[in-house]
């Protein structure tokens, strides 16, 4: 009878150390893969964040241009002809805006 319980308690230990090592591969599988995810996340976002980035800058430009317009008209309807720096200014960053 001991041997018997001593074959099944072997056989046990084996199967145990069997899984847990079937378990630990997948595991370190599964965290590769999610390792991976995480890099590729971590790239999309910085690409959004780059993008936001450019963006908010274009949208400067933009209220630039448009705020030497509005005082350039705000001078015209004035009777106050507008400075030429300013005009040639709103110009220059018009034409950087939409090349």
């Amino acid at each position: 009878m001991w041997l018997s319980e001593l074959i099944n308690y072997s056989s046990i230990n084996f199967m145990v150390r069997y899984l847990y090592k079937m378990l630990t591969r997948i595991w370190y599988r599964h965290q590769k893969d999610l390792d991976e995810c995480i890099i590729d996340l971590e790239i999309i976002i910085n690409n959004q964040e780059h993008e936001m980035n450019e963006l908010r800058s274009q949208l400067d430009k933009y209220q630039s241009v448009n705020e030497s317009q509005r005082n350039a008209n705000e001078h015209h309807r004035s009777g106050v002809p507008s400075p030429l720096s300013m005009l040639l200014c709103s110009l220059i960053i018009w034409e950087k805006v939409t090349s």
